[in-house]
């Protein structure tokens, strides 16, 4: 008599009654592999305490319990594996002797309860491994052999509440009683011995050859390894608040961050990893953010990575404000220490919620080892609550709006949307694509159409003459550019061909002069007036047609006697404004003069701004000179005595506003030159200190590259060639060290391995490499 394990399998193959009897095997089965799937996935079984988990430990005690562990554990699985082989072989038999166990559900059973075990010996051998203390490599394995025997207890179970308690799990000899049809015992012992032993030994092999745990080289395709990972430069000797992530631009949905790490050299550079997720949730670890989730190993809002891109740090650092000398050194040593490269990233998140208080946690990994830094980075984002591009958003839910921006108009869905095609204000118009003064400068809005082009040269506003389904003519300007008139019934803008005038009334007529030109009036010549014409516009390109009606127009207007003309002519000596010409408006003057009596006269010397000649109001001086008041002598313009002086009213020792770039120390003077700067003119810099180059737009002196000491002609953030630090060389106008060891000088590059010139204490060989004395 042959007695089967008091489990759920055996129990399906002893009932044998069909699928009926099934429910139990199959509701066990997804109970174990429900367990084991999430052991298997849990972060904290290949990522703890910001390292991966090896198999290899540094203390023998560890290897040696889990190697105890790993043996009665296994011992226990190849029992597991006996059971589903001796049910196998029942089965085999009961098929062989066309027995009323044979039934589908049996060899379900059977299928079931190999694919557990294959499936507890995966996961144990997995778990033991990760154990990083004795302590937790034996309660691994107890682990695992509760999860085997559920199987029993399940069944266990239901037999009491069956009222079962004697159930017969013995199998009958006389069952079996052909012996020469018996089926082999081979097929049992393969499947249920040969395989798992292979598989074991597999995953041992592999597992302690490359230190990395089993199911970790599974889901990640590679070998991991804790050994260079990205620094993301969290640590008492970087500046406070450096170096990321740094966030700007927070609109509803979207933010953009930037942020410094270190890298290795010479490989592959560091992939940024991301995930936002709401204030308030526990902070993820660094294998959390790569996987895309939070520190609840939820998916987060929002995630993505990046490659990083070669930096240099100083030159980042000033640009992001952290300019102070001691940072830029503290970062610069802190990279020498680690032998290693700066990065950054810039990248933005988008589709998040708006309205929200968000916590962005960024990451990185080292693309060959899969190396993650212990601690990732973090920022908060408050997200707008207005949609973007929204002006008043007070009536509107989170994210969305009520009133738009000009260039927007309110959407259906109460966002802002930018607006056609040529059109500059939209929405105001009920059913229309544009406003129907929206158009842009030479455009008009035609309903139905959008914004159309004029057509006419020089036309900033048109209207349309003759519209229908088939033709659409707009040859009507009623606004022509600065310079130009309408002219021929609005179908030509035509130059206004008047010295010093700013805007036409019609041809040959100004209505407004230019700044010191006044209008004056003549009777008009209709041959002068013609001869203007065609000399104005020889070069216009206008049709005969259109010109032939202008001078229509003109002769019309001289046979009427009202060719009457404006013209522009200078205002009087130094004045800017004038209504009349060879007159002055009140407050038209130049500066440095005064209006009098329709003319300018002068103020002090030195003055811009007096209301009575020869004196000067207070604050009325130019730069570098003061008010001072005589008894006899009115009120004149000193000059300051300090030269960086641009104000000094009623002392000329002591000075009240300092030119750009420098300040008023206590005695009333003015001191220093910009930051980094050698050379310096008016608080403008000429050249920047060593180290240093000028960056024109910002009008500052901005670090070079990292170990350079000179970026006169490539600017800051750069390297001139024969400016790198010895031991560096010149690549893409950025220092690398030289790849050679020893080495003080590589011309031909950081990446060459031969040297030009050795550190001291160290020889140049025939090879062109270094030798130290001392090696």
């Amino acid at each position: 008599r042959l007695y089967l394990a008091p489990d759920c399998y055996a129990f399906v193959f002893l009932m044998g009654s069909g699928f009926q009897s099934l429910w139990l095997a199959t509701i066990v089965f997804f109970l174990q592999a429900t367990i084991l799937f999430f052991y298997a996935t849990d972060e904290s079984a290949f990522f703890q305490n910001g390292r991966w988990l090896t198999p290899i430990s540094a203390h023998w005690s560890v290897n040696a319990m889990k190697g105890v562990s790993l043996t009665i554990s296994v011992l226990k699985l190849f029992n597991e594996f006996h059971k589903a082989a001796t049910l196998h072989q029942c089965y085999l038999r009961a098929v062989a002797t066309a027995s009323r166990r044979a039934t589908s559900a049996a060899l379900v059973a059977v299928t079931l309860q190999w694919a557990v075990a294959m499936s507890i010996l995966v996961v144990s051998v997995h778990l033991i491994l990760a154990a990083q203390n004795a302590k937790w490599a034996m309660i691994n394995a107890i682990t695992i052999w509760f999860i085997m025997d559920v199987d029993e207890y399940a069944t266990a179970l239901v037999l009491f509440c069956k009222r079962w308690p004697h159930f017969d799990w013995g199998v009958e000899a006389e069952d079996f009683e052909d012996k020469e049809s018996m089926p082999s015992a081979k097929h049992s012992i393969l499947v249920c011995g040969v395989i798992p032993a292979l598989i074991l030994s597999v995953m041992l092999g592999v597992a302690l050859s490359v230190n990395t745990l089993p199911l970790t080289y599974v889901r990640f395709l590679q070998p991991v390894s804790n050994d260079a990972a990205p620094d993301l430069l969290v640590g008492a000797d970087t500046p406070a608040g450096c170096c990321g992530p740094l966030i700007h631009n927070v609109t509803t949905t979207t933010v953009d961050v930037d942020m410094l790490l270190i890298g290795t050299v010479y490989e592959a550079p560091p992939l940024v990893t991301w995930v936002a997720v709401r204030q308030g949730l526990p902070a993820p670890s660094s294998l959390q953010i790569m996987l895309g989730r939070d520190g609840e190993s939820n998916a987060a809002l929002a995630a993505g990575s990046l490659p990083a891109r070669h930096v240099q740090s100083a030159y980042w650092l000033a640009r992001h404000g952290f300019d102070k000398t001691e940072d830029m050194g503290a970062i610069e040593k802190h990279i020498a220490r680690m032998n290693a490269a700066p990065f950054h990233a810039s990248f933005r998140i988008g589709n998040l919620p708006p309205a929200q208080q968000l916590n962005i946690y960024v990451g990185a990994v080292n693309p060959s080892t899969l190396a993650l830094p212990p601690i990732p980075v973090d920022a908060m984002a408050t997200m707008q609550t207005c949609a973007a591009h929204c002006r008043d958003c007070r009536f509107a839910s989170p994210g969305h709006c009520s009133v738009c921006e000009v260039g927007f108009r309110l959407e259906l869905d109460w966002t802002c949307g930018a607006c056609d095609k040529n059109c500059v204000r939209c929405g105001k118009t009920p059913g229309a694509s544009c406003d129907l003064d929206g158009c842009a400068p030479g455009f008009t809005y035609l309903r139905g159409t959008g914004c159309l082009d004029c057509s006419i040269p020089h036309c900033d506003s048109c209207r349309v003459r003759e519209s229908n389904v088939s033709e659409v003519r707009l040859t009507l300007c009623t606004v022509c550019k600065q310079g130009y008139v309408a002219g021929a019934g609005g179908a030509a803008c035509f130059p206004c061909g008047i010295a010093g005038c700013e805007r036409c009334d019609q041809v040959e007529h100004c209505g407004e002069c230019e700044r010191g030109y006044g209008r004056y009036g003549l009777l008009g010549n209709i041959t002068e007036v013609l001869a203007d014409l065609d000399k104005n516009t020889a070069d216009s390109k206008l049709s005969n047609e259109t010109l032939s009606m202008v001078r229509q127009e003109l002769r019309v207007r001289a046979d009427a006697g009202t060719l009457s003309l404006t013209k522009c002519a200078k205002c009087s000596e130094n004045c800017n404004q004038c209504s009349e010409a060879e007159t002055c408006d009140e407050g038209g003057c130049y500066p440095g003069f005064t209006s009098t009596r329709g003319s300018c006269e002068p103020c002090a010397a030195h003055c811009v701004n007096c209301t009575e000649t020869r004196n000067c109001n207070d604050g009325g001086c130019r730069y570098g000179y003061g008010v001072v008041h005589g008894l006899s002598s009115g009120r004149n313009c000193v000059k300051c005595l300090d030269d960086n002086c641009l104000e000094c009213d009623g002392n000329p020792d002591v000075c009240s506003k300092c030119s750009q770039d420098y300040g008023i120390t206590a005695r009333g003077t003015c001191d220093m030159c910009a930051s980094n700067c050698a050379v310096c003119e008016k608080g403008f810099c000429l050249l920047c200190s060593g180290g240093f180059g000028l960056d024109r737009d910002a009008g500052k002196c901005l670090p070079c590259a990292d170990a350079c000491d000179m970026c006169l002609k490539s600017g800051p953030g750069k390297c001139d060639p024969g400016g790198c630090r010895p031991g560096f060389g010149l690549l893409e106008e950025v220092c690398y060290r030289c790849r050679a060891d020893h080495c003080y000088r590589c011309d031909d590059g950081p990446l060459a391995l031969h040297c030009d010139e050795c550190a001291p204490l160290a020889t140049l060989t025939g090879n062109n490499t270094c030798k130290a004395e001392f090696e």
